[in-house]
């Protein structure tokens, strides 16, 4: 059920690499790319840039090749990296549609 959630946006245009992390950073859902880096590193740095941003729905950082977005979930949070191009615009919508759906879903 939640990978059929997530599929909109793991598979929106330009998303290369995702993760649903719970608190204790168990991954409990990943799509990367083959030549991706590991991002244990990047992960926890992301999640500790995630609670500074707490008011914000996303928190969005510009990094040379793309973007990386970051989402507290109930769930845990859902980090995602895309590419350049990317229309954060629809991306950010994709996102706000899979919230919602997350939210109907427990209760």
């Amino acid at each position: 059920m939640l990978e059929r959630l997530l599929a909109e946006v793991a598979d929106h245009r330009g998303v290369t690499d995702m993760w649903l992390v719970e608190t204790d950073g168990f991954v409990l859902y990943s799509k990367q790319v083959p030549d991706s880096q590991p991002p244990t590193l990047a992960i926890q740095d992301w999640l500790a840039l995630s609670q500074n941003g707490k008011d914000a729905p996303t928190v969005t950082l510009v990094q040379e090749n793309g973007y990386v977005l970051i989402r507290a979930l109930s769930l845990g949070t859902l980090i995602l990296k895309a590419e350049r191009a990317t229309n954060l615009g629809s991306l950010r919508l994709a996102l706000d549609r899979f919230t919602h759906d997350m939210a109907k879903m427990e209760t």
